[in-house]
């Protein structure tokens, strides 16, 4: 355990999710706060002349690609991952949040999962644009 909910959670997730192969990539705000740590605890110089700020951030914003994206049972496992941590869609294939206890006080974690669009040669003839493997995460 960490100071850093966040970090804690995205560790936790990370490890759950490695046996399916699912790499997770770390955009948004927690992206850039995780970069800033980087840079300030390697000392790497950057084009900069300073480091911004490392500001609050609620959620942690996960990238998928487009190969988990249009696979069923790889977006399955997710969803079983993230049942077994205890999350719950608020955002139907989304976003999902759980409540953990840090420092005695209650708080909200975030996972947000992102993709951008499905190239073209990707595409199952078949497969309508809105991907029914995400489906796989909210069955209905």
């Amino acid at each position: 355990m960490t100071n850093d909910p966040l970090l804690d959670a995205l560790r936790e997730l990370a490890r759950a999710l490695a046996p399916a192969d699912i790499r997770l990539i770390v955009g948004g705000g927690y992206g850039l706060v995780l970069r800033a740590r980087q840079l300030i605890e390697s000392g790497a110089r950057t084009l900069r002349l300073s480091i911004p700020p490392i500001r609050a951030t609620e959620d942690i914003d996960c990238f998928l690609t487009t190969e988990i994206i249009i696979d069923r049972t790889r977006m399955a496992s997710i969803r079983a991952v993230l049942d077994s941590l205890g999350y719950q869609p608020t955002v139907k294939n989304l976003q999902f949040t759980r409540r953990v206890d840090h420092e005695g006080q209650s708080r909200t974690i975030k996972i947000d999962l992102l993709a951008g669009p499905v190239p073209s040669d990707l595409r199952r003839p078949s497969a309508p644009l809105h991907l029914p493997a995400a489906q796989a995460l909210c069955p209905s």
